[in-house]
């Protein structure tokens, strides 16, 4: 195709180097600015927090510290609980470029360093990965050239990057959705070998991030692309052969037959769904006065009968095989479609024998890398199943959706969008309208996109020429209607659409209708769009030629640049603009004022200090912020409803205060949270793997100490320290190892004036800190809390001028804040030196607060903490977190035996003392090989596989 045309410099090689020099600087406009990433708040409410919280853990690591302590606190942020091995590829980087900026430029608040590093290193560096793939698959496709590389394609990201940069909901992985794409492409033209070896760590990589979602949202593409191009070239087949196993009419006829039976035997349990009728008559606009209400309830009855009062699980079994036979044979028609050579299949002996050549004709050097990836696959594959095993010996999960595979029956209980075709293009059209996340929306295309996409889709079907190619365009082309089909015009079709998309690719019931897929269609449109647009390019030169234009060619190249970069920059101000009213968005990253525990109290919620160490202490139980929200839009609150479950709490309360996720951030998840509250009314970040979800006792500290003996309380110990003096004070009691000297429930530190002056270190022109002694570095504000945990004020006079806790940003002059701008620092306003200078006999107070028999001095690492006890023999340990077989405790060294706490709360970690007096108590988690270095070893793993990948294509490019 267009090989007359070629020889113009218009349509000469691409320049992927180029493209990805524009690209980058395309989507540094689109995430900077204070309506964009830049000021947007990190709370997050779902799965997609993880492309923040790894490089967050990440930079934790590399510091010491550990505030995702516990295997659990990351497998419960996954639908089914093992995505605690959702660590992405680009987090080793974003995390060493943190560490570079910290260690050179230590005047920069760790919180807004954290922040703008993770903006300007994470998206970029995704946006060159996908930039690169698409050039590469456009390659492939035989549809990239100069143009389309260096002005098209670095567009396309931008224009179909919005979901990532707008919401951050999306699973990393998409970024290899083009890489997955180049490996199917690549199998499908019969370049076997360098197709496997590039799916192979693809699917590693993905697969290893996010199990589940991406199963959902990112495997069925290119898995559907293989199906849908197998089929096809399997019909084109000619002859009809009368064997078995290759009889096209046979196995079609099969396909059918096992599909009704499945339906015929679902329909049973369907009519036996409680209020089946009436969510019937609701979801498809009936009118009841139409219908013979109770002939239809009766028929109902008699229907639903076998399945109420005959073999129920029988009944399932059934259904299931016969949808799960019928999806086999669809996928077992396009691998004879893919091996087809006049549809003849070679013995298996012969097979096996060509493989083995195959791995003999290996290099040495081929073979060492091949032996190094498959390591590589099992430490990764290990790691997931401690953790799998662990939750399900340990936890309750939610397996639902695992169950609804190949189950029918299943259907009539989801929700299919109805999205009619005017509101569809209101979505793809205007920038105004962002409802990505709400109503099944869409996201913005524009007008010329979309026109380029239509002729590109002409020119698919009477220009391009070469079956192969023409077979895959199709094949995309079917998947994105068949997908399209499933979020849009009436529930009927997205049925129909669901089952069909569900016997292309079985996994499809693991999710809401592939809901998610929405956000991944507009990539398809790469190819049909680039082949537009190079057809109007081709006729432009030829109205040149036509017209005896009197440009020179530079002059030809340089209008067509200009003019289409003109285009593209108009277009980028729409898209900025559209992510700015983007769900994830409107939270801006401002100063709220709202009621925390019954006070009116300004504060900004959002992920902290990336290496606070930090370690609990109280639990909070209190109510979140009540916020006021200005600006929301409250009448269609019901278009937002989740689920029916707390839809009218929606309804009722949202009007007047933010919504949960709004005011949680992931840090206070992690760290304060997630491990105390009760079932909360949204679909939050976590899903709760203890054995009770509904919990109202919880106990108030973080380990609480219980004993049968009627007013024996545990003495509460008090020591004050000036502040120059506690350094030594404490250093002498690590070296004598002396464990009653580290004991104490309340520290009042006493900082002079000429302490503040002669140690406190700028921050910027605002902010300064003082350093705080070591051994209570793990200490850290929490404005939830407020002044149960740690208290701050000005002695003048005997009177006692509080300051304000807050957490990450400073409000007023009166605030101050330990640990999440500044680890191991309190700091405050510049107005509190001069104030000190100005009042030299006053004295700044410092008091740390800890339970009854818990210390304050505790200590800290990547794996495990140690707290300081004081108990008697026998008495009960609560400890709030999650019971687990992989948990640790050491009393005095020595090994605890700890067990199922059952009151008051159940599932918790429980245990009996082994000793009087104060004692060391260690908590670890993940003990087993190598757990201090496992999360680092799979993150190092999971990017060096990927830039062994990209190397190996960059290496190759020529082949391709």
């Amino acid at each position: 195709m267009f090989k007359s045309e070629s020889k113009s410099i218009l349509f000469s090689k691409e320049n992927i180097l180029i493209s990805l020099f524009v690209s980058t600087i395309f989507c540094l406009f689109i995430i900077s600015g204070e309506n964009s990433l830049e000021g947007l708040r990190f709370t997050k409410s779902h799965d997609g927090v993880m492309i923040q919280k790894t490089t967050f853990d990440l930079i934790n690591h590399f510091s010491g510290g550990n505030s995702s302590w516990s295997i659990f606190d990351l497998a419960s942020r996954s639908f089914i609980s093992f995505g605690g091995l959702s660590h992405n590829f680009v987090s080793i980087p974003t995390a060493f470029i943190y560490s570079i900026f910290h260690k050179f430029m230590p005047s920069i608040p760790e919180n807004i360093l954290y922040r703008k590093v993770f903006i300007f290193s994470f998206f970029p560096l995704l946006n060159l990965m996908m930039t690169f793939g698409y050039n590469i698959w456009l390659k492939i496709l035989k549809l990239n050239n100069l143009i389309v590389s260096v002005l098209l394609i670095p567009f396309l990201m931008t224009l179909f990057g919005n979901e990532i940069w707008g919401l951050l909901y999306t699973s990393p992985s998409i970024v290899l959705l083009p890489y997955l794409l180049i490996a199917t492409t690549f199998i499908l033209q019969k370049k076997i070998k360098i197709g496997i070896c590039l799916l192979i760590p693809t699917l590693a990589v993905s697969f290893s991030q996010i199990p589940l979602l991406f199963t959902a949202y990112i495997l069925p593409i290119p898995w559907m692309l293989f199906v849908i191009s197998g089929i096809l070239n399997y019909f084109k087949s000619k002859e009809v052969k009368s064997n078995f196993y290759l009889n096209k009419y046979l196995a079609f006829r099969t396909i059918i037959v096992s599909l009704f039976l499945s339906i015929i035997i679902s329909i049973p349990k369907i009519a036996s769904i409680p209020n089946f009728l009436n969510k019937t008559l609701i979801k498809y606009k009936i009118q009841e006065d139409s219908l013979n209400i109770s002939f239809i309830e009766k028929l109902l009855d008699i229907i639903s009968f076998p399945y109420v009062k005959g073999p129920s699980q029988l009944i399932d079994i059934f259904s299931i095989f016969f949808f799960g036979f019928a999806a086999f044979c669809i996928f077992y028609l396009a691998l004879l479609g893919f091996i087809r050579e006049d549809l003849k299949i070679q013995k298996h002996p012969k097979i096996i024998k060509g493989f083995l050549k195959t791995i003999k004709s290996i290099s040495f050097k081929n073979k060492t890398i091949l032996v190094l990836t498959i390591i590589s696959c099992l430490v990764l594959s290990i790691e997931i199943l401690y953790i799998v095993i662990d939750l399900k010996e340990n936890y309750v999960t939610d397996t639902n959706r695992l169950n609804d595979i190949f189950n029918i029956s299943e259907i009539p209980r989801r929700n299919f969008t109805k999205i009619n075709p005017l509101k569809f293009l209101n979505y793809i059209f205007n920038f105004k309208v962002n409802r990505l996340l709400n109503g099944g929306g869409f996201g913005y295309i524009g007008l010329i996109p979309f026109i380029l996409f239509l002729i590109g889709v002409k020119e698919t079907f009477f220009k391009v020429k070469e079956d192969l190619r023409k077979n895959i365009l199709i094949s995309l082309l079917t998947l994105l209607l068949i997908l399209f089909l499933l979020a849009i015009v009436h529930p009927a079709i997205g049925i129909i659409a669901f089952i069909i998309t569900s016997l292309l690719y079985p996994f499809s019931f693991l999710q809401n209708n592939l809901s998610m897929l929405n956000y991944q269609l507009d990539y398809l449109l790469i190819p049909f769009i680039s082949l537009g647009f190079t057809s109007l390019l081709i006729e432009l030169d030829k109205f040149f030629k036509t017209n005896k234009s009197n440009l020179s060619l530079a002059g030809k190249t340089i209008s067509i640049f200009l003019i289409s970069y003109i285009i593209s920059f108009y277009e980028l101000f729409k898209i900025k603009k559209f992510i700015s009213y983007g769900n994830a968005t409107y939270e801006k990253l401002k100063i709220d004022e709202g009621i925390i525990n019954g006070k009116n109290k300004k504060f900004l919620i959002d992920l902290q200090n990336p290496i606070l160490i930090t370690s609990p202490v109280f639990n909070y139980k209190g109510k979140l912020p009540t916020v006021p929200k200005k600006g929301f839009n409250y009448k269609n609150l019901e278009e937002y409803s989740m689920d029916n479950n707390w839809k009218n709490f929606r309804s009722k309360n949202l009007k007047n205060f933010g919504t949960k996720f709004t005011h949680t951030g992931d840090y206070y998840k992690t760290v304060f949270l997630s491990r105390y509250e009760s079932k909360p009314f949204i679909y939050e970040t976590r899903h709760k793997s203890i054995e009770e979800t509904e919990l109202k006792e919880w106990p108030l500290n973080f380990i609480s100490i219980k004993n049968d003996l009627k007013n024996q309380e545990i003495e509460k110990i008090s020591k004050k320290y000036n502040y120059s003096d506690l350094p030594n004070i404490i250093d002498n009691c690590t070296q004598n190892y002396s464990y009653d000297c580290l004991y104490m429930n309340k520290i009042s530190i006493n900082i002079t004036s000429n302490d503040l002056i002669k140690n406190y270190k700028k921050i910027n022109n605002q902010l300064v800190a003082l350093k705080l002694p070591r051994f209570i570095d793990h200490i850290a504000t929490n404005i939830f809390l407020d002044k149960k945990e740690v208290k701050l004020y000005i002695l003048n006079d005997q009177k006692k001028l509080f300051f304000d806790t807050s957490q990450g940003y400073l409000e007023t002059d009166s605030s101050y804040d330990i640990g999440n701008i500044k680890k191991n620092h309190i700091v405050f306003k510049q107005s509190i030196i001069d104030y000190f200078k100005a009042n030299s006999a006053n004295n700044l107070i410092l008091e740390i607060n800890s339970p009854n028999g818990v210390s304050i001095i505790r200590e800290v690492d990547a794996n495990k903490y140690t707290y300081y006890l004081n108990s008697n023999f026998n008495d009960r340990f609560l400890i709030t977190t999650p019971y687990s077989k992989q948990l640790n405790i050491k009393q005095n060294m020595v090994d605890i035996d700890f067990y199922k706490s059952n009151s008051p709360v159940k599932g918790l970690v429980e245990f009996n003392s082994k000793f009087n007096g104060i004692t060391k108590l260690d908590i670890s988690y993940k003990n087993h090989k190598n757990s201090n270095k496992s999360f680092l070893l799979i993150n190092s793993l999971i990017t060096l596989i990927t830039l062994l990948m990209i190397i190996g294509i960059i290496t190759n490019y020529n082949l391709f």
